[in-house]
């Protein structure tokens, strides 16, 4: 969460938020300088995974180690695994041919920049101590005009989505 206050939320809006007051599943959104709660996994049936949704920007990727630390504290002993997304946000264009024109690069881009990223934080390029904590890391790319809307299904669907990958 970016923590926008006054006029900046009202304007900008609040993703983390619509994301926490919609979701069905729980939902834990973290600040930048707050606290990671650590607590044992109590579900040994299927490995415990976090989702890490990432715009391009230092505040989404600064998350990433934070996420990992708590993945790999509450799984133990088992091993976590995280799941990075990108929510594509199409523009509005002329006509319908720019618009799916246009919604075709953004996934390219998408798809490359979380391929990138998934692989240089196994490699630990990108919050390296990710690396030694050898968590397998997914990606998935969505397209969608509500960032929330499109989050929420992810995690729901464990991002078993269309355009993802595993390393």
């Amino acid at each position: 969460s970016h923590g926008y206050t006054g006029m900046k939320r009202w304007a900008l809006g609040s993703v983390a938020e619509k994301v926490a007051h919609s979701a069905v599943i729980p939902v834990l959104l973290l600040r930048e300088d707050g606290s990671s709660p650590l607590g044992p996994h109590n579900d040994d049936t299927r490995p415990l995974r976090i989702l890490v949704p990432l715009d391009g920007s230092a505040h989404a990727k600064a998350a990433l180690v934070p996420a990992a630390y708590l993945v790999a504290a509450l799984a133990t002993p088992e091993q976590g695994a995280m799941h990075v997304m990108h929510v594509a946000q199409p523009l509005p264009t002329m006509n319908e041919e720019e618009q799916h024109q246009e919604q075709k690069r953004m996934l390219q881009r998408a798809t490359r920049y979380l391929r990138t990223t998934a692989e240089q934080i196994r490699d630990g390029f990108v919050a390296h101590p990710i690396a030694d904590l050898k968590l397998p890391v997914t990606w998935s790319v969505a397209a969608d005009t509500d960032a929330a809307e499109a989050i929420i299904r992810g995690a729901e669907n464990g991002g078993d989505d269309e355009g993802a990958g595993m390393f």
